[in-house]
């Protein structure tokens, strides 16, 4: 499982170009035998037959893009002007190291006014920014960097806590879904099912989540069950988190805009209680903390809507961190769910 969530968080992907995580998914379930097709949007779903007549059908969602940037421009000096790509606050970037996805692979920082030098001393904006990737002229970085291309974090996945508990690295909201949905099929591939079960990896998360909706739209399911990241600001300072690290699964009445379905939810958590597998319930964001929420959840054509939630901390960022007990609960939790789904 580590050995997988590495490809996968090693996997350069931001929305838009999601080739990389996407070639480490297909190689998966080549491996696993499973059958599963590629849509032109980049979408994959595969899917889990149940072979019986007039059996519901039940999409399980996760997204695999990562936030990153794209090259808007070049500066004199070589510099480049980048447009964020689901990063929406610029100190979340500066001084981070990132990689830019051109023909060659580059790696460099992304650099901005020093705040000690700045005249107003205020943060800077996101126009303020620059990414250095070790160029020294415009012209150079206008032949070798073309316009539009794409660029991410560049952090290494690493363990830390006591006896490596806690994982963090780059992109772990979406890729610890991904490695989840895909542990899933392999535990659950010769298993007896009620139901179709088709797991949608869909592009563009970050974004408009028009992945999402494009996957919904192509299976119609009855039900969904939508697996990510959750923010766990659990600092010292917040009384009342949205959710905390080491607490298992987290299960909500409701995100955003949208109240999920209580049969499904009652359902999720009476299986967690039976095969006393550890959740919390998080606290409803609001749209300023998950301004990303699913847009097919608003569209949705009369499907019953649930999620499962892996507590993040500092998602969206260049480091994020989550514990191994929280992803092994969510594995736990999804497969005996949909043992047992009722639709």
């Amino acid at each position: 499982m580590l050995e997988l969530l590495k490809m996968l968080c090693s996997a350069n992907a931001p929305s838009g170009r999601e080739d990389e995580v996407i070639k480490v998914i297909t190689d998966r379930l080549d491996g696993i035998n499973v059958q599963y097709s590629v849509y032109p949007s980049g979408n994959v779903i595969a899917a889990l037959p149940c072979g019986k007549e007039n059996s519901p059908r039940v999409m399980v969602q996760c997204h695999t893009d990562e936030t990153g940037f794209m090259v808007k421009g070049h500066r004199d000096g070589g510099y480049l002007s980048i447009s964020p790509l689901g990063i929406s606050d610029a100190k979340d970037l500066v001084g981070k190291r990132v990689s830019v996805l051109a023909d060659t692979l580059r790696h460099g920082s992304i650099g901005a006014v020093p705040i000690h030098l700045s005249k107003d001393k205020d943060i800077p904006s996101m126009d303020d920014l620059y990414a250095d990737v070790g160029i020294l002229s415009k012209d150079e970085a206008e032949k070798d960097i073309p316009l539009g291309s794409f660029g991410c974090f560049d952090t290494d996945l690493e363990l830390f806590g006591k006896d490596g508990s806690f994982i963090s690295g780059k992109a772990l909201s979406s890729r610890i879904p991904c490695a989840v949905l895909l542990e899933t099929i392999k535990r659950l591939k010769d298993t007896e099912l009620d139901a179709n079960v088709y797991f949608a990896f869909t592009v563009r998360g970050k974004l408009s989540l028009n992945g999402a909706t494009e996957a919904y739209n192509r299976i119609l399911p009855d039900a969904v069950v939508s697996v990510a990241g959750i923010p766990a600001n659990d600092t010292p300072d917040n009384t009342s988190p949205i959710c905390r690290l080491g607490f298992g699964a987290a299960l909500s009445r409701s995100e955003v805009r949208y109240r999920f379905d209580e049969s499904l939810t009652a359902q999720l958590r009476s299986v967690a209680e039976a095969e006393e597998i550890c959740v919390q319930t998080s606290r409803p964001m609001t749209e300023e903390e998950d301004p990303n929420f699913d847009i097919f959840r608003m569209k949705n054509a009369g499907a019953g809507i649930s999620a499962i939630r892996v507590p993040v901390r500092n998602m969206n960022s260049s480091c994020e961190a989550a514990a191994n007990a929280d992803v092994l609960s969510v594995i736990c939790l999804l497969y005996s769910f949909l043992k047992v789904i009722d639709v």
